[in-house]
């Protein structure tokens, strides 16, 4: 599995060095490094640390809420992480705090006072342009060891939740293994097979899946064209703090995908978290006179998901 060692030193000595993270910022917590009260952890497989993850509906905040889920993995006490994961409005896109849980009664959660306000409503896969808010237990160790053959991953985003990795450590955070959300963030567009004068989709992005379209989703990557009795083409690359770099275009006939929107300054962190965007998907090409064709198109790759740690001190293998 691919490392994201940058990132991951990025996210530590932010905290080390400042002795405060952007959740803190937003919302502070009783104790920045947690309670210990999930004891220590050792991994030496694959293991979600943040299973208890929940989509919330419908409108909540700011101030307290109550929220019913399906059957809550939350106690009394427990920390919460509150993520805005898409929203059409992209001021509010990314969106996130930490709070707390202040009482269970069967399927109902009462919890602390959020700052911010959250709209979440149908699976995103079902209504592409829905807004969708998620709800992470965080687990509060008191050490954390990920042994060489071990993996802390999340679940991939899938339209309603996942694709986060969060957790607090008391005491040593020590990474000889993998912290992995490669590919577990925003979806790449499905790729044109049809080559019916039209598209590939482009990529997921903040704002959506999106549609056929040769224009950027945001910061997801548009889709390859595909004309009639022509060659295929690539789709654009997404965007983060760069546009992404437009798809190729075989020969002269079709047209690339544009590359994603670069993340304007207040949709990046610390203030906002936003998952990786989706590529978008190629188009078929369609000729048979030898030239590569015809082929097959594939989908854009997939974007990366979140890491947010907590630790006093944390050593690592790289």
């Amino acid at each position: 599995m691919e490392r994201a060692p940058t990132l991951l030193r990025a996210l530590l000595l932010t905290t080390l060095l400042t002795g405060t993270t952007a959740g803190q910022e937003a919302r502070p917590t009783p104790d920045h490094f947690g309670d210990g009260s999930d004891g220590d952890l050792v991994v030496s497989t694959t293991v979600d640390v943040n299973a208890d993850r929940y989509v919330l509906t419908p409108a909540f905040g700011p101030g307290p809420v109550t929220i019913t889920l399906s059957s809550p993995g939350f106690g009394v006490g427990d920390e919460v992480l509150v993520h805005q994961s898409q929203c059409s409005d992209a001021m509010r896109a990314g969106s996130w705090e930490f709070a707390r849980v202040k009482a269970v009664a069967g399927s109902t959660v009462t919890l602390s006072s959020l700052r911010g306000s959250y709209t979440s409503g149908a699976n995103e896969a079902l209504a592409p342009g829905a807004d969708v808010a998620q709800l992470v237990r965080v687990p509060q160790f008191r050490n954390v060891h990920v042994l060489p053959s071990g993996t802390i991953y999340a679940g991939t985003w899938a339209g309603e939740e996942g694709g986060i990795v969060v957790l607090r450590a008391r005491g040593l955070l020590r990474i000889e293994g993998t912290i992995d959300v490669a590919r577990l963030g925003f979806d790449g567009g499905a790729g044109d097979n049809a080559g019916t004068d039209g598209n590939a989709r482009q990529g997921e992005s903040f704002r959506g899946l999106g549609g056929e379209s040769p224009l950027p989703n945001d910061s997801g990557g548009g889709g390859g064209e595909t004309p009639v009795g022509n060659d295929g083409a690539g789709g654009g690359g997404a965007g983060q703090d760069l546009p992404g770099l437009d798809g190729f275009a075989h020969n002269m006939g079709p047209t690339g995908g544009t590359g994603g929107l670069p993340l304007a300054p207040n949709n990046r962190p610390p203030s906002k978290l936003l998952f990786g965007a989706g590529g978008g998907g190629g188009s078929i090409d369609l000729e048979t006179d030898g030239d590569n064709g015809p082929g097959h198109s594939g989908s854009g790759g997939r974007g990366g998901g979140i890491v947010l740690l907590v630790a006093p001190s944390w050593t690592s293998a790289d």
